[in-house]
């Protein structure tokens, strides 16, 4: 294993402690002014993700080469969805390209590394999520409480992770869902654009539309909240349809019909496990057919029962819990979905359970499968690939006690935010 592999881990083990030292009820953060506290707090997030970036020369195999070849495609001014070159590698809505692109460009005019370049988007909106639970005041009034849980998220692994070694950019959807979320009842308008705009990076924030729909206070507030969720989204089609001279409904049917990573989480790994001991398929391709119907299905019901009767920040927790708890097809960057919501929602004892057993899952399957793959070339295989899959089941089974968790717990009165009758002052928390 390459030595900038392994001081990635070490680094990453030291975000583990300080992670869970900051997270415990007994520790308190230094008393000091608010704009001293959101100074530290973005500076540590910061540093702990361009560090990283900037130790580790080379990103996810797979994605960084991705990431390359789109950006190419972009800068020839060709159709990614109709390029063979593109199948399977670009299962979006046209945004995350543009940046690829301009990646690939400033890292040829440069001659600074690709993979360090186009990193910098994720890092920046792995940031921007610490900057929005440090003035999410609709949704936890007490600056001390945001700082807290900022805090704990800049030093959180699992976002570094995904973004300054993966490189993958689910933190820019999360941000997005997050503003929606937070700003739902004070700014509808605001929440509908940034349900959009993270829709139009990655389409999981829809998970998190039933429970806005339902906690929007007025049926005005559930359209503007509609229209601005697909509206991005449709801008965002027709540019690119425009630029590309590309098909507007393939460019949809490419983002919809993604159903990948069957098979290595949760109890898909038992349908695995039956075909490779058994070398029957039928099973297997049953469930690559039909499984989201079960996880939607679940979710249907999680929704009904009980997230849509949470406020939106807590529902919408619920709803990712519940997504990894019952999901047929998983992908190892989605582990930080419910991170950010878990903090708002002071869910902070599950949430160091959660991180910890997603830590073990994650310094795996990067240090033998993504970002080196000297270590799983020396074991036998399909060892190899069931040993990261095995240890991936505690995260899978703290999530499902996690769920059961939050399912019983009394619901309170449905109210999303104690919001105040006049115009809030600015307060810069």
């Amino acid at each position: 294993m390459p030595l900038a592999v392994q001081l990635s881990i070490l680094w990453s083990l030291l975000l583990l402690g300080a992670f869970w030292l900051v997270s415990h009820p007994a520790f308190q953060l230094p008393t000091i002014g608010q704009g001293a506290a959101v100074t530290l707090t973005i500076t540590v997030a910061l540093f702990v993700r361009l560090f990283a970036n900037w130790l580790l020369p080379v990103g996810a195999i797979y994605d960084i080469a991705s990431y390359q070849i789109i950006g190419e495609l972009v800068l020839a001014n060709t159709d990614i969805y109709t390029s063979e070159r593109a199948i399977f590698r670009y299962p979006y809505l046209p945004l995350h390209m543009y940046w690829s692109a301009f990646a690939l460009w400033w890292s040829n005019m440069s001659g600074i590394d690709f993979v360090r370049l186009v990193r910098l988007l994720p890092i920046i909106a792995d940031v921007a999520i610490v900057g929005v639970l440090l003035i999410a005041k609709p949704a936890l009034p007490a600056f001390a409480q945001r700082f807290r849980i900022a805090f704990m998220y800049a030093l959180n692994p699992l976002p570094v992770f995904v973004a300054a070694y993966h490189g993958q950019f689910d933190a820019l959807p999360a941000v997005c869902l997050l503003v929606a979320a937070i700003w739902l009842c004070d700014r509808p308008t605001l929440s509908g654009l940034a349900l959009g705009a993270g829709i139009l990076a990655k389409s999981w924030p829809v998970l998190g539309v039933p429970v806005l729909l339902a906690q929007s206070r007025a049926w005005r507030h559930r359209i503007t909240l509609l229209f601005g969720m697909l509206l991005v989204p449709l801008i965002g089609v027709i540019v690119y349809a425009w630029l590309f001279q590309a098909n507007p409904v393939r460019v949809v049917q490419t983002a919809m019909g993604y159903n990948r990573g069957i098979g290595i989480w949760g109890y898909t790994y038992a349908f695995r496990l039956w075909q490779d001991l058994t070398g029957d398929k039928a099973v297997m391709h049953w469930i690559i057919a039909n499984g989201r119907w079960f996880t939607l299905g679940a979710l249907a019901i999680v929704w009904w029962m009980r997230a849509r009767h949470e406020a939106p920040v807590a529902g919408i927790a619920t709803t990712l819990v519940s997504f990894f708890a019952c999901t047929h097809a998983f992908a190892i960057q989605y582990l930080i979905w419910p991170v950010a919501f878990a903090l708002l929602a002071s869910d902070i004892q599950w949430l160091r359970r959660y991180t910890l057993a997603a830590y073990l899952y994650m310094v795996t399957a990067y240090s033998m499968l993504i970002l080196d793959t000297t270590i799983i070339k020396l074991l036998p295989q399909p060892f190899g690939d069931h040993l990261i899959i095995v240890l991936g089941l505690p995260a899978w089974v703290v999530c499902v006690a996690w769920l059961a968790a939050r399912w019983q717990r009394p619901l309170l009165r449905p109210i999303p935010y104690n919001v105040p009758a006049t115009p809030p002052a600015r307060d810069i928390g």
